[in-house]
This record gives structure tokens, sequence and C-alpha cells, in this order.
């Protein structure tokens, strides 16, 4: 049979997460026709990475091939067809089109030495309040996620709707486009609905937020007979960030190697019964 090809897509510059084209089955010259956009900073280096597997139901993935492209190459207001020669016994080649368009929000702030980023930090708060049921309320745990932010997930056990509870906090890069997920943590799947009123069955995502869509305040049924009042804000992470960015180490570590050097030399002589002292570029 012929190949079941998927493309991944991966541009670490722009965004943590890696998407990817459908499968397109049995097939030797696949067409996928999607289309995906990724928000670039200028001032660094864009390498986007192309990744086409051949999908596998019983085995691990096969890697086929492996593109990478350079953003730069684009002009600005530039649509472009590229041509990538591949493997002719399994794809001759990979056609990619490429456009770079003007972005109309707000540059972001970047702190960079043309490799390492340092991006800007919103701080994420989520406050349960109100657990409302029809029947006598029994522990659940319910598992809030950000996919690409520092914590990634977090649990909070709701009892008693007379209990307060601790507002979770999640920090991601500000400008990167995630969602909110929410879920119980239960291992059968359960019906539940979200605010806009389709009923989902045999689901375990409850609720999901898009981050570019706060602030959300709205009563949500996550289980039958059960809502809470869910309320999610975005703030600035407004503490000092120390970050340092340079090709070589600080001047403290540099201090450190040192010592270290000195004490290493003294036992090596030692230990090796040593007529002379060794030098730095010795040890």
């Amino acid at each position: 049979s012929q190949t079941d090809c998927y493309v991944n897509l991966s541009l670490p510059t722009a965004s943590p997460e890696t998407v990817r084209t459908r499968t397109i089955k049995n097939c030797k010259d696949p067409v996928w026709n999607e289309t995906f956009n990724f928000r670039i900073q200028s001032q660094v280096k864009n390498i986007l990475e192309m990744k086409v597997y051949d999908e596998n139901a019983v085995i691990e993935d096969n890697l086929l091939f492996t593109v990478l492209f350079d953003v730069a190459k684009i002009q600005l207001g530039e649509t472009v067809r590229l041509f990538f020669q591949l493997d002719p016994k399994v794809i001759s080649v990979l056609i990619a089109f490429f456009s770079l368009s003007f972005s109309p929000v707000p540059p972001e702030k970047l702190v960079t030495n043309g490799v390492l980023v340092s991006r800007e930090i919103s701080c994420l708060e989520v406050l349960v309040d109100h657990r409302q049921m029809k029947k006598e309320p029994s522990e659940k745990d319910f598992v809030f996620s950000v996919k690409g932010s520092y914590e990634e997930s977090q649990t909070l056990s709701l009892g008693s709707s007379q209990v307060p509870v601790e507002p979770l906090h999640f920090h991601y890069i500000k400008y990167s486009p995630s969602d909110l997920q929410l879920a119980l943590a239960e291992q059968q799947p359960h019906s539940c609905s979200c605010p806009s009123g389709k009923e989902k069955t045999d689901c375990h995502a409850s609720l999901t937020i898009p981050l570019d869509s706060l602030p959300f305040k709205e009563k949500v049924t996550v289980a039958k007979d059960e809502t809470i009042d869910l309320l999610v804000k975005s703030n600035d992470w407004s503490k000092n960030l120390d970050v340092r960015l340079e090709f070589d180490l600080c001047m403290e570590e540099k201090n450190f190697l040192q010592k270290r050097r000195k004490f290493v030399a003294s036992a090596l002589k030692k230990a090796l019964n040593l007529k002379r002292d060794l030098q730095d570029h010795e040890v």
C-alpha cells in the first residue's frame, strides 16, 4: 500500500506548540491544502521546521523527511511557492506556499541576543466560585490546563459550596495563541456542556476558553445537575525578571571555575604523586 502521510510544522520562535495537517491515507501524492498562521518577530531568526510522517496504526509513526525554511527569505507583502525535493520513492517533492503580511497587533517587547529570546509573560488567574448542585455535594477534582504555560496543568478539589477556593495561576507567553481547558479528573467519559449551550457527550473536556477572549465570567455546567461560576482574567506579569543573554559564562561562573581548578589541581597532584603543580590549562 501507499503511505499515509501528514506534516508537522514547528516554529519555536513564534509558538511552543507543534501543529499538523490531516493524514492523507494510501496516497503517493497527497494534497493537504491547509493553511497555518504564525505570528513572528523580525528581531529574531525564524526557522520553520516541516516534518513529513507516514502514519502507522500499530507502531510509531515513521519520519520520512525534515525540511527547514528560513522565513527571512520572504519579503513583506510577498507570496511565494517553493519546491522542496524529497525522495521520489515516497514523495518526490513537497510544495508549500508562504506569505508574509503585516500584523496590526503591536509588536512584542523582546530581549534577545539574536539566538536566545526572552518574551513577555502574562499571569492567568482562574477563580471558581459558588458551586451549585441539585443533590448532596461530593468532592470532585477539576483539572485546569494551559498548554505551553509554566504550570501546564493544575488540579482543583471542590467540596462544599461554602468552602472558599483559592484562585489558580498560570504563567504563559503573552502573545502565544493558547486555551484554558477545564475537565473533570475522572477516568470514565461524561456528558458536559459549554456556555454556548451546545451539548457534548462522551468527553473529558467540559470547557475550552481561548486566552484572547478574556476576561471570562459565566456559569458553567461541568456535570449533570452541577454548575460552577467561573471567572478568568489575565494580567501582565509585573515582577522583574533577571535575564542575561550572552554567548559566554557570566563573571561569577568564571570565578567559581577558576577556584575549582585550584582545588582539583591540588587533589590530582596528591593522588597522582606529581612533583610539580598542574597548570590551569591542564585541569
